[in-house]
């Protein structure tokens, strides 16, 4: 249902806008666009990894330990 990419630059100038808690909902693929996401809207304080989740469930657990199992790891979990 989702096509296209992220306007980062309208969201960046939405965000500078809004006086609330911003959640970002977007294409959260990888450990490297979550870092990057951070640097570049350091006030945002939570983002929506579902669709990253659905594609890697083993995400969440890259990006909170830094670490990535084995393909035989996962598979045992």
């Amino acid at each position: 249902m989702y096509e296209g990419e992220v306007d980062l630059d309208m969201f960046e100038h939405c965000l500078n806008l809004s006086k609330h808690r911003v959640v970002y909902n977007g294409d959260i693929d990888s450990v490297e666009k979550l870092e990057m996401l951070s640097k570049r809207f350091g006030s945002i304080r939570a983002v929506d990894d579902r669709q990253g989740l659905l594609a890697n469930p083993f995400l969440a657990e890259k990006i909170k330990f830094n670490t990535e199992k084995s393909y035989d790891k996962k598979i045992k979990s």
